[in-house]
């Protein structure tokens, strides 16, 4: 599908924001005047797990952390999750980049994992570089930028599901990334129930 305007085709033409609802509210008194809504956009590193990774203080607890799904062990996350230079160098043009003080990042899909393009986010983890726009990257200098896929946990994260949440052990990491890629954000699904069980 193509846009009658070719120009904008594979652009992002808007930047959603998202909304949360005030836990005060009871389910009886929303009020659906969207001005009350609390508008909230954090930036992706709040969502990730080892928001300390490279802290010198921190490094010698993070070979003990393991994920709250119980999938990989965080010391080897870097290593499972490294999008390959193969990817890099074929599909990096197509890739979404953010970095951990981007405050949006792409739909993941259940083929998020497998493939790279038009299937979700990857995460630059360089902390030598400072965010630029992606169109004035080169293609040398995305290797450089230690692109990583984000984790299932991260995932979860990102659509708001508790920290409790697990997945069982006999789910294979492709699965978790399928079936967290044909879920729905709770932090928006859980505003519109409420609306549309509102009494009125």
């Amino acid at each position: 599908m193509c846009f009658p305007n070719p120009s904008v085709n594979d652009k992002l033409l808007r930047t959603p924001t998202c909304l949360t609802l005030n836990t005060t509210r009871t389910q009886n008194s929303y009020d659906q005047n969207e001005d009350d809504l609390e508008v909230v956009c954090n930036p992706i590193r709040n969502f990730l797990e080892a928001q300390s990774i490279g802290d010198k203080e921190s490094s010698a607890i993070i070979s003990d952390f393991k994920e709250a799904d119980g999938c990989t062990p965080i010391e080897t996350a870097s290593h499972d999750y490294t999008v390959p230079l193969s990817l890099i160098e074929r599909w990096g043009n197509a890739m979404d980049i953010v970095y951990p003080e981007s405050k949006r990042c792409c739909c993941f899909t259940k083929s998020y994992y497998r493939y790279v393009k038009g299937t979700g986010s990857v995460l630059v983890t360089s902390k030598s570089l400072k965010p630029v726009p992606k169109e004035n990257l080169e293609m040398s200098s995305l290797s450089e930028l230690g692109l990583r896929f984000f984790t299932p946990r991260e995932v979860a994260n990102l659509h708001s599901f508790p920290p409790s949440f697990r997945f069982p052990d006999q789910i294979s990491l492709r699965q978790q990334y399928a079936m967290l890629g044909n879920s729905l954000s709770i932090a928006v699904v859980a505003p519109l129930l409420c609306y549309l069980f509102a009494e009125t």
